[in-house]
């Protein structure tokens, strides 16, 4: 059985204002909180490929103690890592808001980094391309030193017989025009991962991860390579007995140049629980 270092009540976010020159609100914070599930992993050094160092769990919001009128997130920490400081510095909250264009059962969600969610006449550019598209924040308070964007379909796919016909019927198309508004963000200097939602054993919506070569983003979101990844997606889940009796969270791959493929490295459970895959 694993061993883990305990440390109760480690401050992990808070409303003073942040190193982006961002304040947010104790309203946004209890929001975030309520949100969180009972435990999530704790990640090393903003590399997500590397096994999880630990994890994180009750998670609520505190006054701090040295000024009045702010509150700090703390948490609990259970960590494999000797270095409390090392292992933190690999956690960092994330959280995405819808905030403009269609809002309400759009085809495809794009949230971007800090800070490109305040340069307005972009954002404009993309909402006036597409009424069907919704455009958010995506919130991310670490040292990470990529510029990374968040794209997603709205349209999950059930990975039941003849799957991969729902695929290139219903999600292809909705990620082809999603593919379209991704040439404008990378642009940017802003690199990309992309969500698509599968429906588990369970019923469950999973978010299946795919993390891209950087700088061949577009290559790496290929309709050939994706049917083949969520192939070994579907291939896990059928063999995975943990997830078929509790349920999927997440499931991550990134690409690996060597193989000219997509590979599973991480799976998050329902219950909190993850494992890293070699």
């Amino acid at each position: 059985m694993q061993k883990y270092r305990i440390y109760k009540s480690q401050i992990i976010a808070g409303t003073k204002e942040d190193s982006q020159g961002e304040k947010y609100s104790y309203d946004f914070f209890e929001d975030l909180v309520s949100q969180l599930p009972n435990r999530l992993p704790l990640n090393q050094q903003h590399d997500m490929r590397l096994e999880t160092a630990g994890y994180l769990e009750n998670f609520r919001l505190v006054p701090d103690d040295e000024e009045d009128g702010e509150w700090n997130v703390v948490a609990d920490v259970y960590t494999t890592s000797t270095e409390i400081g090392r292992s933190l510095r690999g956690f960092s909250f994330s959280t995405i808001v819808n905030v403009w264009g269609k809002t309400s059962s759009p085809s495809c969600f794009i949230h971007l980094p800090y800070p490109l969610y305040r340069d307005e006449e972009f954002i404009d550019e993309l909402i006036t391309s597409d009424g069907d598209l919704c455009v958010g924040k995506w919130i991310k308070k670490s040292a990470d030193p990529l510029t990374i964007g968040l794209i997603a379909t709205a349209v999950a796919l059930l990975l039941a017989p003849e799957w991969d016909i729902q695929y290139k019927n219903r999600v292809r198309p909705a990620m082809e025009k999603l593919l379209g508004h991704a040439k404008k963000i990378l642009k940017k200097d802003v690199s990309l991962d992309l969500i698509q939602h599968v429906i588990g054993h369970q019923g469950e919506n999973v978010k299946v991860y795919f993390v891209p070569d950087r700088g061949a983003e577009l290559d790496c979101f290929s309709e050939a390579l994706i049917l083949k990844a969520l192939r070994r997606v579907k291939e896990h889940m059928d063999a995975d007995s943990k997830g078929k009796h509790i349920g999927f969270e997440l499931i991550k791959l990134y690409y690996d140049k060597a193989q000219g493929q997509y590979v599973i490295y991480h799976v998050q459970y329902r219950d909190g629980s993850d494992v890293h895959i070699a």
